[in-house]
Order: C-alpha cells, then sequence, then structure tokens
C-alpha cells in the first residue's frame, strides 16, 4: 500500500473511523507530519484538532536510549533504566526538555490553554511509526489524562510494533504493517518536510472549522 501524501494518508484512515459514535471527539497529530494526517479525520469526524508535543527523556552518557518520556504539561514517564542514572541527572533532562516543549508550542503559536481529554474520544495519529518510541510515549501520557476511549491510528508501521503499540490504547488502527519496513517515506509518493508554518496554518484551520460549527454554521 503506498499513499500519495499525508493528506491522503489521514482520507484512509478517517474512512475507516466514520459512523461511529463518538464522545466529544479530539483528534491529536504529533508535529510536524502527524498534523497533516490529523487534519482531514478531524474534519470528517467533526473533530477538534490540536497537537501532542512529547520529548523522549534521553539517557546521560548514552541520549540515544530513552529513559522515559515527558508532556508539555510536565507529566513523565520513566523507564526501569531511569533508575540507573546518576544524582540529579533525571531531574536536569525533564527540565530541558519541558523548555524544549515549551519552545515548539510558542513557535507553533498556539500557548493557549490545553484542552481537557478526560471523558472525551481521542485519536492519536503521525504519518507513520518507525520504532514506535514517540508514539508509545504519547500514548502512555494521553492515557493517564482519563480519555472515553484512546485510538492510535497510523497509516504505516512495522509489523513487530503492532502488538506492542496496541497495548497502549484501546484500538489500534493501522492500515499497512509490512514485515519488511525500510523508512516511512518509503510508502509516501510525496513525503516532503512538514514547516511549522503548515502546522500553524492546520491548527487555525482546525480552530475556525471547530467555532462555526459550535456557532451552528457551516464548517
Amino acid at each position: 500500500m503506498r499513499f500519495r501524501d499525508r493528506i491522503h494518508a489521514g482520507e484512509m484512515l478517517a474512512q475507516q473511523l466514520a459512523g461511529r459514535a463518538w464522545v466529544n471527539p479530539i483528534v491529536l497529530g504529533i508535529p510536524r507530519g502527524g498534523v497533516e494526517v490529523a487534519w482531514p479525520i478531524a474534519r470528517a469526524l467533526n473533530a477538534a484538532l490540536n497537537v501532542v508535543l512529547v520529548r523522549k527523556l534521553r539517557c546521560s552518557t548514552q541520549p540515544e536510549l530513552a529513559i522515559g518520556a515527558i508532556d508539555e504539561s510536565g507529566r513523565f514517564t520513566l523507564n526501569p533504566n531511569a533508575a540507573f542514572e546518576p544524582p540529579g541527572a533525571v531531574e536536569s533532562e525533564r527540565v530541558l526538555q519541558l523548555d524544549e516543549i515549551r519552545r515548539r508550542r510558542a513557535l507553533l503559536g498556539t500557548t493557549g490553554p490545553r484542552p481537557t481529554l478526560q471523558g472525551r474520544s481521542v485519536i492519536l495519529t503521525d504519518d507513520g511509526v518507525a520504532t514506535g518510541a514517540t508514539f508509545l510515549a504519547a500514548l502512555t501520557l494521553l492515557c493517564a489524562q482519563d480519555p472515553h476511549t484512546l485510538i492510535a491510528a497510523i497509516p504505516v508501521a512495522p509489523a513487530d510494533r503492532l502488538g506492542l503499540l496496541g497495548e497502549g490504547c484501546d484500538e489500534l488502527l493501522c492500515l499497512h504493517a509490512p514485515a519488511l519496513f525500510v523508512a516511512v517515506g518509503a510508502f509516501y509518493d510525496e513525503f516532503a518536510p512538514v514547516s511549522d508554518e503548515r502546522v500553524s496554518e492546520l491548527l487555525a484551520l482546525g480552530k475556525q472549522y471547530t467555532e462555526r460549527r459550535e456557532a451552528g454554521g457551516s464548517p
């Protein structure tokens, strides 16, 4: 299976998600590419659109290894290997990554109150999953906010990652799960980088769409 671009991938996911009874639904994209996938899903489901900003907490001696994850509210989870970090290392990394999340949020121009997820149908998406580390971290932190249902909607992911991803949510929807996986971009005809400006544009459109719908006007 191939996708023309991220919008096409989102449209295909939306077809699979349509027709269900959602509870105050919200679609969350992982920036940057995930927001382009999230946009057509939000439109199709009459759902709110937003981003989830998550950063991995890195090992102090091997930065490529994750010892946990943190979101913009300061919520964080730690992996068992965090117990081997020297005193103060976890807190230092936590502060560093939280500052980076806030910098990213300001850059996207969405510094207002974060949406409440408790009791809502939450759909998390990205343009694809490779290792799954960031996506799993996002699922863990979203689950802690007590949503009504938490759906992982992914265009493409390696077949050997599905079991792990499925454990972190109420339902996993993956359109294509090849056994031979090279890179996410290999399954797209067009996979150009998504700019912060594009993410901001889509978030603004999503906000306008929601406001018109709530006012009783045409979306």
